[in-house]
């Protein structure tokens, strides 16, 4: 399918594929739509895996806005190979990258730097991100607005409430901590802004809140790392402006 789009549609802007996908794809796609501004690859299959050897295909994207690779069974790249690709999509303005166990604190204290423009960060599931590195990147993104460090078990209670400070954040998703709804934390969260609407995920008091399930809005798409749980008007749109 990648080949074929790639063969007969090269100055694609936008490109959105989803089912049985190998990481070929992102190849491919890299090699030949050097235009893209919004690149979504989501692929189905539990074997199917994003490896270093794939990768570095993105820094050919120099105009990309948009990046959401979601490969379920695992992105098993590493900081450095993500890092040295992202540095050329200066313009990213949303990155989402789940279930990349690999790219750690090394490579979300050197995101700032390759990104800087970032409004939107999703590490789902990177299970070898501590506080250090999740407050090192917030605290260098100064147009952070959204943050999903869902499952990301390494993080602790309380020293993480600190990502609350930013100024620009409106949404934070964290793992459900136990404590987090004692009396001690709702305080917390009182001083800094935000509430807490169950199941580690925060929001700046006053940000519009929407589900999943408002099929009003034909920008919302079910994602893997978000279901119907509420979201905001940042993490819900799904087009950036071209």
């Amino acid at each position: 399918l990648a080949n074929g789009i790639c063969r007969y549609s090269p100055g694609l802007v936008r490109l959105d594929i989803s089912g049985e996908l190998t990481e070929r794809a992102l190849v491919t796609v890299g090699n030949t739509l050097r235009g893209l501004r919004y690149l979504r690859l989501e692929a189905d299959k539990m074997k199917t895996h994003l490896t270093d050897k794939a990768f570095p295909a993105l820094s050919h994207l120099k105009d990309l806005r948009e990046l959401r690779l979601v490969f379920m069974s695992g992105c098993h790249v590493t900081a450095k190979t993500a890092i040295t690709a992202l540095r050329n999509l200066k313009e990213l303005r949303r990155l989402e990258l789940p279930f990349c166990s690999d790219f750690g604190d090394e490579g979300a204290k050197e995101l700032p730097s390759a990104c800087p423009y970032l409004e939107l960060v999703d590490l789902y599931s990177c299970r070898t991100l501590t506080n250090e590195g999740l407050i090192s990147m917030a605290s260098n993104l100064p147009y952070l607005k959204c943050l999903n460090a869902k499952r990301c078990h390494k993080l602790a209670w309380p020293q993480v409430c600190e990502v609350l400070e930013h100024k620009t954040l409106l949404h934070l998703q964290l793992p459900s901590f136990a404590g987090l709804m004692s009396c001690v934390v709702m305080l917390k969260l009182e001083q800094v802004g935000f509430t807490h609407e169950g199941s580690g995920r925060l929001f700046r008091r006053g940000c519009p809140v929407r589900t999943a399930l408002d099929t009003t809005d034909e920008r919302i798409i079910p994602h893997p790392t978000s279901g119907l749980y509420l979201r905001c008007p940042v993490c819900l749109a799904s087009r950036p402006l071209l």
